[in-house]
């Protein structure tokens, strides 16, 4: 078995070894809570590929995907992430008649990385960052889902702008708030992350990735995820939290559907911030996702796609029904 494996991976070459592995690895209950359909994640391709200017100067990679004509949406990743946390969504056939947009955060992924604090201490800077992804995407009415820190992105963007051009908010796992009976108790990866000591770094880093997912990608995945999460400087780590501030308090205002998406074993963030999102936000809808993790959307992308799906369609349809 393990001569044709390895005869196998060198015939398909790199791209098609990560295939290969991903369609080795694993059991049968992993298989059955994480399939996807469509090429492995290395194999990615969006529509278009297009760089976004930042009032603050910073050049942002951002990506188009599905339909260009269907309901808008934009994924927004979370610490340490980029476009490709998404490759669940991207490849889904339930989300392939969506107009997708992704980006990656500054500092991470294929963005500007700038070394100076106040690029990342200063919340206003990442919700006029994703204010002109959308802008430069020219999307209309846009539902905004944020994955963790997309969470306090999405509040940025609300407090200066609010919720007048969006058609809907979906938090997934989302952050509002930087409070210790909020999140969970372990802290050290994030300390780790934040350590000049490249090595100390690095580790924070795998271990951060490991506590995002109750049940943990294959092995080729993984890795190419953690190669994105490397990418993030421990100067961006170490200045990081002051963008949180009260911008909580722009959810008090928000009147467009919301759905909140929380694991039931996230080890990251605890299921009260949901509830806390909740009570911010009392219309909102909350999904419960049981035996996920920090990560619902990869952990179990059958049921995150189609909720998603008919939650944009349900946005749409509003957003229609207040124009006429």
């Amino acid at each position: 078995m393990r001569f044709r494996m390895m005869s196998g991976i060198r015939r398909a070459g790199i791209a098609g070894a990560i295939g290969l592995l991903l369609a080795i690895g694993g059991g049968a209950q992993v298989k059955a809570r994480t399939a996807m359909t469509g090429p492995a994640i290395a194999g990615l391709r969006p529509v278009r590929q297009f760089s976004v200017r930042t009032p603050d100067g910073l050049k942002i990679s951002a990506q188009e995907w599905g339909d260009p004509k269907g309901a808008e949406v934009v994924l927004i990743h979370g610490l340490n992430g980029s476009y490709l946390s998404w490759a669940r969504q991207l490849q889904s056939p339930a989300l392939r008649r969506l107009h997708i947009v992704t980006y990656d955060f500054r500092g991470h992924g294929l963005s500007d990385k700038p070394t100076q604090a106040r690029y990342y201490s200063e919340g206003k800077r990442w919700g006029d960052e994703l204010h002109a992804v959308i802008q430069a995407a020219h999307l209309k009415r846009p539902v905004l889902a944020g994955w963790s820190l997309g969470g306090l992105v999405i509040s940025n963007y609300l407090k200066t702008y609010g919720d007048k051009d969006i058609a809907g908010v979906d938090f997934v796992d989302a952050v509002i708030e930087l409070r210790s009976d909020l999140l969970g108790a372990d802290h050290d990866p994030q300390t780790a992350m934040a350590s000049p000591d490249l090595a100390t770094h690095l580790l924070g880093t795998k271990n951060f990735l490991r506590r995002c997912f109750h049940t943990q990608p294959d092995e080729a995945t993984f890795e190419i995820l953690l190669g994105a999460a490397t990418k993030v400087s421990p100067e961006l780590q170490r200045s990081i939290f002051p963008m949180a501030g009260d911008t909580w308090k722009s959810l008090k205002s928000v009147r467009v559907p919301t759905l909140i998406v929380q694991g039931s074993d996230d080890s990251l963030v605890r299921s009260a911030m949901a509830e806390r999102i909740h009570a911010l936000i009392p219309a909102a809808k909350i999904s419960i996702y049981r035996g996920a993790g920090h990560a619902p959307f990869f952990e179990n992308p059958i049921r995150f796609n189609q909720e998603l799906s008919r939650f944009v369609a349900a946005c749409q349809s509003r957003s229609v029904r207040q124009r006429g």
